[in-house]
């Protein structure tokens, strides 16, 4: 029983290395699997095939070893899961039976008159949460956009720094990624328009280890459809 948590994150980690030269698109079908995956560990430890992923008993799940940069506690990491269930994910993926929207390959980096709009939102270390000013200010404006473009949709991407292991920055990156979905629903965005992904530390924007470059790399960036919305 005490393995499973293990499997889970050994899981991930093969998922973030087998991601490294693949298109947005693998990595967005590797993450959907990866997460099915840790639910269903998640549910087999807890004893309950619900559709919930929340742990009830934060002593119940062994987060990341000694080993990683910044360890999770197992409190924080189950705040992690109450995030992701906080507001339900959309009932359908992008390029899924049944969706009118494309994969992920097809949302486009925000430009123009969007771009004024869909800024990059930057992270302490070991941080998810927009609380300072210029970050609500930023989603606030995202909210409005999104508002009144009802055919919008967007993904939010979050991203880490260099520093700690894959599948630590994987979980710290959803953790950015989910805070933000949840903020644009509370301001009114329709939650089956915003979708989520975790490139970790995949993606650095520097690869760089001075104090600017690190904070450059701890952002969440935003990819729209239709890009030219």
């Amino acid at each position: 029983m005490k393995k499973l948590p293990l499997l889970c994150i050994l899981f991930l980690c093969f998922t973030v290395l087998s991601s490294c030269k693949r298109s947005p698109n693998d990595v967005w079908e590797d993450s959907k699997t990866a997460s099915r995956q840790m639910g269903n560990c998640f549910k087999t430890l807890t004893g309950t095939r619900s559709t919930s992923r929340q742990i009830k008993d934060p002593r119940d799940f062994r987060g990341p070893s000694d080993n990683d940069f910044i360890p999770l506690s197992d409190d924080d990491l189950a705040e992690q899961l109450k995030l992701d269930t906080q507001h339900p994910q959309p009932s359908i993926s992008p390029g899924e039976a049944g969706s009118n929207l494309p994969g992920i390959d097809g949302f486009g980096t925000p430009s123009g008159a969007t771009a004024a709009v869909f800024k990059n939102i930057y992270f302490e270390t070991d941080n998810y949460s927009a609380s300072t000013p210029e970050a609500r200010r930023i989603l606030q404006g995202i909210a409005s956009y999104m508002k009144s473009h009802l055919k919008i949709a967007i993904f939010v991407e979050g991203h880490c720094d260099q520093r700690g292991t894959a599948a630590y920055n994987l979980a710290l990156g959803a953790k950015r990624a989910n805070a933000i979905r949840n903020f644009l629903i509370d301001e009114g965005v329709n939650p089956e328009k915003i979708f989520t992904i975790s490139y970790g530390k995949e993606r650095l924007m520097s690869p760089n280890g001075d104090a600017e470059s690190l904070k450059t790399n701890r952002r969440v960036e935003f990819k729209i459809y239709p890009a030219t919305a």
